[in-house]
């Protein structure tokens, strides 16, 4: 007798109904970090007619949270801070580190566009800081030379896989059906967080 084996795809809805609910971002994410190598190839194919689209991952090293990328920035250069009347970072220390990156690197034009300081979902499903290098949608990532140059100057090892904080889910591509009924509000396809 034949055996019918199915591989179920990375962050597909984890209950047998098809779709995602609130929660399901925390049981997802366990399966981050993805090493850099080892993100699966249909994860990249992220064209518009596609029936489903993946969900959007970046490669880059986990800054942690607020108070951890604080604390980096701080060591790092303490010139690229600046605070909120709450404590917290302003958006202007995100960008700060992106331009001193750029400078020390000599990067600019497109690559630039992929270094990032970009909202993730770890392994425990907290929201964190990650310094972002290239993604699955960018169809690129910056050269491996720059990378591990970047590594080396924030102290981190080989990047990671990591999934986006708002668009962690399977979605309908917009030139379906499904995306086009979606786009009218006749279709529900995002799960609620937060």
């Amino acid at each position: 007798m034949p055996f019918l084996t199915t591989t179920r795809l990375l962050f597909f809805p984890p209950n047998d109904f098809g779709h995602y609910e609130p929660e399901d971002y925390k049981q997802l994410c366990k399966a981050t970090p993805i090493a850099r190598d080892a993100l699966p190839e249909y994860l990249f194919d992220c064209r518009p007619s596609r029936e489903l689209l993946p969900p959007v991952l970046y490669l880059g090293w986990n800054m942690g949270s607020e108070a951890d990328l604080t604390a980096f920035l701080l060591k790092y250069d303490p010139e690229l801070v600046s605070l909120k009347p709450t404590g917290g970072l302003t958006d202007d220390s995100l960008f700060e580190l992106r331009y001193a990156l750029h400078e020390r690197f000599d990067i600019s034009g497109a690559m630039a566009d992929l270094l990032q300081m970009s909202s993730v979902w770890n392994e425990r499903g907290e929201d964190v800081w990650a310094l972002t290098v290239g993604g699955n949608y960018a169809g690129s990532c910056l050269p491996d030379d720059l990378i591990e140059k970047i590594g080396k100057e924030i102290n981190k090892d080989e990047p990671s896989w990591w999934l986006d904080e708002d668009d962690w889910y399977w979605q309908p591509g917009p030139e379906t059906k499904a995306g086009r009924l979606a786009e009218q509000g006749k279709l529900l396809i995002t799960p609620y967080v937060h």
